[in-house]
């Protein structure tokens, strides 16, 4: 399994992206229209963030060639990386999709660097 985490800015193109033609694993944000999606994080942002420019954290979770899990064990492998990482699932303002229409399984995480209750996450790769 390889991750790949980067800051991204907060943009109708890169919330959209995940879900071009991909499957929702979870959220907890309400998916409905992209444009929607954006203006939940903006306003999350808002609420947490001063000063500080709007982004997003992007996780790229990809398994080996060839390997797949079904979308329940997807959800828990989600729940454990972001326990690694040092930003616990039931503390975010995220979704992630997964794309099967590649060789590799592999899913995008989409979240804010700001918990639900406001506390600044500083995730990091073990």
């Amino acid at each position: 399994m390889r991750i790949d985490l980067r800051p991204v800015p907060l943009t109708q193109s890169v919330v959209r992206y995940p879900m071009r033609g991909g499957q929702l694993i979870s959220a907890s944000v309400l998916i409905d229209r992209p444009r929607d999606v954006l203006q939940r994080f903006r306003d999350h942002h808002a609420r947490h963030a001063t000063g500080e420019n709007p982004e997003l954290l992007h996780a790229t979770v990809s398994l080996a060639p060839n390997q797949r899990l079904t979308k329940k064990r997807w959800k828990r492998a989600l729940s454990f990386i972001l326990d690694r990482l040092g930003a616990p699932l039931h503390q975010l303002c995220y979704f992630a999709f997964r794309h099967l229409n590649q060789k590799m399984d592999h899913i995008h995480l989409m979240f804010s660097p700001f918990s639900i209750d406001g506390r600044r996450f500083y995730p990091r790769l073990p």
